[in-house]
């Protein structure tokens, strides 16, 4: 019995539990991620074809499929939220990727601002709210930083506008 003892409470400081944690998540039967170069993939087999949500003022417990941007907070709607927008590589030695993720369709504008605040770039195009690739060919200008300011107008009027700034740095070789 004092062995049995000894192991519980050995096992007990080598892989701590806790009763409760809160956060956002998702439980899967199975499912996996991949990262293929700058891409990552998430994919999930067993989840539910309903999509719901149930909300109170403790949180919001979703069901359904992989929901990207599940850390937005109800009080910022008018911000890209983490994992709507990703820039990869960064650093930038030649070209960016600038991914869409965003499930809103809309008009999007792009703007890249230097660090003393002269626009450099501006680019308007349709965003179908299925994923975008848009890519910016850094090579013409200097190695420094700069800032990507993005604004989403959806198609429904009755949805705010999106924005967001990023910032890429951009090295020569």
């Amino acid at each position: 019995m004092k062995g049995t003892c000894t192991l519980f409470i050995l096992l007990h400081f080598l892989f701590p539990s806790r009763a409760q944690i809160t956060g956002p998540f998702v439980i899967n039967v199975t499912g996996h991620s991949a990262i293929s170069g700058h891409y990552r993939f998430d994919w999930s087999v067993g989840e539910l074809c309903l999509i719901d949500s149930w909300t109170n003022t403790q949180g919001t417990l979703e069901n359904g499929f992989l929901h990207p941007g599940t850390e937005r907070k109800a009080d910022s709607i008018d911000f890209l939220a983490k994992g709507d927008i990703m820039i990869l590589p960064n650093p930038v030695y030649t070209t960016a990727d600038i991914n869409f993720t965003l499930t809103t369709p809309g008009l999007v504008q792009m703007k890249i601002f230097d660090v003393l605040g002269r626009l450099i770039m501006k680019k308007e195009f349709s965003y179908h709210g299925a994923g975008h690739i848009e890519k910016v060919n850094m090579e013409q200008y200097r190695s420094g930083t700069y800032f990507l300011h993005l604004t989403l107008t959806p198609m429904d009027t009755g949805l705010p506008q999106r924005k967001g700034i990023y910032k890429i740095t951009h090295l020569t070789k």
